[in-house]
């Protein structure tokens, strides 16, 4: 699945591959879609793996969760199912064209309580080894899975407030939108970073193949900040400062503000990995770091999206 998604992204990139739906289809359904039923696969996936269907990996090794790191994931499934309703209501309270281009966010609080859920109350859940002789905390292949769908949507969702603002969105498609190929970079930019971190952690023969994973993920995590996160929020912030509408004109300072909050937010994830990997964090300090990340990255940005949407139809 993966293979195929990187294939159209890269196809769309060379201008060899189109899709004929438009942007309203495309962000409300077919994004939304997508994710879900990867994160469905990925939840699959990670159940045939603890139940030791799954041996003889050469490089990698499949090992237990402590009981200790499970009963921390309550409370976040709680948070994000609250969200979720929360967002929904707000969805459906003012159903229109731009609320419609911001639905993706919601399937942040989808997998991100999918993900708790299975962590919470899976039978046996089970991680990867960790490569680093340091690190006390071992690699969730779900983990990255949730990390995949939900940055991913993000993305998604600044460049369709981006878009929204340049032309009428029921008139805009994807052939015709000039920053396709930006998006399909930064989209690009989340699995590379996503995929060789995972590599980078779990692989367990040679140590500088994993050095170099590690720094090919860094790479791709500012590239994903410079083009999936600054650059459409530079554009919404100039569209609406250039705007002849005064209310979309004082939405000005809060695309500066979401910009600001997200790249200080995405940055506390590997403030964590870093320490996990130093050995400067217990076990459940690590966990309780990324669920903290988790929050800060997923629970308000949907929220601040739907506003801002929500607020330019008033």
């Amino acid at each position: 699945m993966i293979v195929l998604y990187t294939i159209f992204l890269l196809g769309v990139l060379s201008g060899w591959l189109r899709l004929p739906f438009s942007l309203e289809a495309t962000l409300s359904k077919i994004v939304p879609g997508i994710a879900a039923s990867f994160f469905t696969c990925s939840v699959l996936s990670m159940r045939e793996l603890c139940s030791g269907a799954v041996v003889g990996w050469p490089y990698f090794k499949v090992q237990p969760v402590d009981q200790e790191v499970t009963n921390l994931m309550a409370t976040p499934v709680a948070l994000f199912s609250a969200l979720l309703i929360q967002g929904v209501m707000q969805v459906m309270s003012s159903a229109n064209s731009q609320t419609l281009l911001v639905t993706p966010a919601l399937v942040v609080h989808v997998v991100a309580t999918l993900f708790y859920t299975w962590q919470a109350f899976a039978p046996s859940p089970c991680e990867l080894q960790c490569c680093w002789p340091l690190a006390r905390a071992g690699i969730n292949p779900l983990h990255s899975a949730l990390w995949m769908s939900s940055v991913s949507s993000q993305v998604m969702t600044l460049y369709g407030l981006s878009q929204s603002l340049q032309s009428a969105p029921s008139t805009t498609t994807l052939v015709a939108v000039t920053g396709q190929r930006r998006v399909c970079f930064a989209l690009l930019c989340v699995s590379t970073m996503l995929i060789s971190g995972a590599f980078a952690d779990g692989y367990l023969r040679d140590e500088r193949v994993s050095i170099a994973m590690a720094f090919v993920s860094f790479v791709a995590f500012y590239a994903l900040l410079f083009t999936g996160i600054y650059l459409p929020l530079v554009d919404c912030y100039s569209h609406a400062v250039l705007s002849d509408n005064p209310r979309r004109k004082k939405s000005a300072t809060s695309y500066r503000a979401v910009c600001a909050y997200l790249v200080l937010a995405w940055h506390s994830f590997p403030i964590v990995w870093t320490a996990n990997v130093l050995g400067k964090a217990t076990r459940t300090q690590i966990e309780i770091g990324y669920i903290i990340c988790d929050v800060l990255a997923k629970f308000l940005p949907p929220s601040l999206y739907l506003t801002v949407a929500t607020s330019r139809t008033r």
